[in-house]
Parts: C-alpha cells; sequence; structure tokens
C-alpha cells in the first residue's frame, strides 16, 4: 500500500505524536454544544486522522516545520485557510476540515484557536455550501441503462450484480447493499423491507416492496445468500473493505466512474430519488426539467417526503441534492393544471 503524503513528509516522531493523541482522543463525539457523551463511528475517526495529518503535511510544504503538533497556532491556522482557498478546495471540504481542526485544538488544549470559518475567508462565496443539485447524476440522463449494465455486470460476477440491482430498486448506498441480509430484511408478509445493516449512523428504514423489480431483487437476494450459507450478500469470509474493493473493481472493469463513462455507482441511488419523485407527482423532477405551472408547492414537499424517507434521510430539504430544486419559482407560480388530476394553488396572495 502506498504511503499517505504525511508518512511522507512528517517525521517519526511528531507522526507518532500525533497518533497518542489520537488514540486518547478520537473517539469522542462533539455536536454543536461541545462534547457528547457517546462515542464516533469509525468511519469519522478515519477521516479525522486524514484530514488532520494531510493538514500538518500541508503546513510543512508551506515551510512551517512544527516540532511537534502541539505547536499548532493561530497563523498556521490562517495559512492553511489562504493555501486552500488558492487550491479552490470546495465549500463543503473546508467546512468539514475546519470542524476537524477545531476539534483537534480541544484535544491540545487550545480551545478557541480555530475560529469561526467566516473569519478566514473575506468572500462568503468561497465557504457557501449548496446541497441542490446541478447536475443529474443518474444513470439514464447519461444514456445508460441500469438493466443492461447489471446483466453484463452478471457475466462478471454475480456477487456485484446482485448488488448494483439492489442499489436501483430500493435506492440503497453501496455499503448498504454490501452488508444487507435479505433473510432478516424482510418482514413476514413479505410487503416491507428494513435497511439497517450499513446505513449511516446505524438508523434503520422501511421501504415498501411495491413492485415487480423489487421483489425480484428480494428474490434474488435471498436465493443467492442463501445459496452461500450465508445472512449476507457479500461472501462470508470477506470483510466489508474487501467487499467494497471488489465491487469497485468491477465498477472499473464496466466503465461507471467519472472518468470513463461520467457516472458513478451512487448515480443509481439519484435514479431512485427522481423516480420516487415522478411516482409520486406524476412530473418530472427539477432536474429533469420540472413542471412549473403544473405542481404545486404541497405536491412538491410531499414528494421531497416521501423521497427522504426512502433514501433514509431526517430533512426532505436534503433530497435537492438529487433531484434539484425550484428554488423561489414554485412559491410564485400559480397552479394552472385543470380536471381530476388538478392540484389546489398555493400561491400566497390566494
Amino acid at each position: 500500500m502506498s504511503k499517505s503524503l504525511a508518512e511522507k513528509i512528517l517525521s517519526k516522531p511528531f507522526h507518532d505524536e500525533c497518533q497518542r493523541i489520537f488514540y486518547r482522543h478520537n473517539r469522542e463525539a462533539y455536536g454543536k454544544r461541545g462534547r457528547e457523551p457517546r462515542n464516533c463511528s469509525y468511519k469519522t475517526t478515519d477521516e479525522r486522522e486524514k484530514v488532520i495529518l494531510h493538514a500538518f503535511a500541508d503546513l510543512h510544504q508551506l515551510g512551517f516545520h512544527l516540532p511537534n503538533p502541539r505547536s499548532l497556532r493561530e497563523k498556521h491556522i490562517v495559512a492553511l485557510a489562504t493555501h486552500w482557498a488558492k487550491k479552490g478546495l470546495a465549500a463543503r471540504t473546508l467546512h468539514t476540515t475546519f470542524s476537524m481542526l477545531r476539534v483537534f485544538s480541544r484535544w491540545i488544549d487550545k480551545a478557541g484557536l480555530v475560529r469561526d470559518i467566516e473569519c478566514y475567508f473575506p468572500d462568503p462565496q468561497v465557504i457557501k455550501r449548496s446541497t441542490v443539485a446541478t447536475e443529474n447524476r443518474s444513470w439514464t440522463s447519461k444514456g445508460i441503462d441500469p438493466l443492461e449494465v447489471i446483466e453484463m455486470a452478471r457475466g462478471i460476477d454475480e456477487e456485484v450484480a446482485l448488488q448494483l440491482l439492489l442499489q436501483h430498486a430500493f435506492g440503497l448506498r453501496v455499503k448498504e447493499s454490501l452488508e444487507i441480509r435479505p433473510a432478516w430484511s424482510l418482514d413476514s408478509d413479505g410487503r416491507t423491507l428494513e435497511v439497517f445493516h450499513g446505513t449511516k449512523g446505524k438508523r434503520p428504514r422501511l421501504v415498501a416492496v411495491d413492485t415487480e423489480q423489487r421483489r425480484e431483487a428480494i428474490r434474488w437476494a435471498q436465493e443467492f445468500a442463501a445459496r452461500r450459507g450465508t445472512s449476507r450478500i457479500r461472501g462470508r469470509k470477506r470483510t466489508w473493505k474487501q467487499a467494497q474493493r471488489r465491487f469497485y473493481k468491477v465498477m472499473e472493469k464496466l466503465g461507471i466512474t467519472k472518468k470513463d463513462l461520467g457516472v458513478t455507482a451512487h448515480g443509481l441511488r439519484h435514479g431512485t430519488a427522481q423516480g420516487e419523485y415522478r411516482r409520486v407527482t406524476r412530473l418530472p423532477s427539477p432536474i429533469e426539467g420540472g413542471a412549473l405551472g403544473q405542481i404545486d408547492q404541497k405536491t412538491h414537499q410531499k414528494a421531497a417526503i416521501h423521497v427522504a424517507r426512502i433514501l433514509g434521510h431526517g430533512r426532505s430539504a436534503v433530497t435537492t441534492a438529487y433531484y434539484g430544486s425550484y428554488g423561489h419559482a414554485l412559491r410564485r407560480t400559480k397552479q394552472t393544471v385543470t380536471g381530476p388530476d388538478a392540484v389546489a394553488t398555493t400561491d400566497p396572495d390566494e
């Protein structure tokens, strides 16, 4: 395995001291009010470690050769902010990085060292985050038929093909499709799938098995797991990390990468979100062109809540990352649909 930038640049004593700090504090969880009485996820601990070490590596390249990580000062934070602004890091990345540096400063008894992110970036556009999709990332928008790709994947690796079908049919994340236990997840009447294993924050959700494609996907999943003598889709002796590497190797063979076909596996989740939006509204989603003048705010919100439940998000506003947004235009547009499918206008002046 190749070394990270931090491992190449930082001295061993410096790196070892960072590891000692991580070992003592890195499982601590933090919220808006500071430390919380719980442990954070292993994913968060890994990300914190990588981000903080990379920040120190950047400082070293900028000419700040700190004797140890506890020597971190405000001038170093300012230098990093200037450097990252020049590199054009995404607003979301900047917010995440500064949040982790703020946590690290508490670990080295320098709470308050990292100020609010607005203090380091005079141009507010640099740190303005947006969760609204501006590009359609679904496979079909790129002219790619998911079922054709799944059939191709089946010729390479049946396990991966099944994982793709579960993502396509139920809107699962990649990890959820790797970790799902089909025999345990389906309720007794076969009408509802509980998605729990591999979810973010271990938050369970229920998805109705209400289409033939979903019924076929879960039948295949149960048969496949039974044939292998395991409860999961992934092999009995394979960790989820190994299964993840196997999955993405097949994706590369199929050309399902941003570099090749311009899509990723996550695009199936985008497709599910857009499909469920159309299913509720019977109209195209905003990212697909929308239907201003035909859809009202109440119906749009109903679709947003439905999509959030299917995908496992706690806030319906998050779903705009999958199917776009009308912004304020929907509030200003009167409903013009007539007939049995018409819905009352939500124009605030009426």
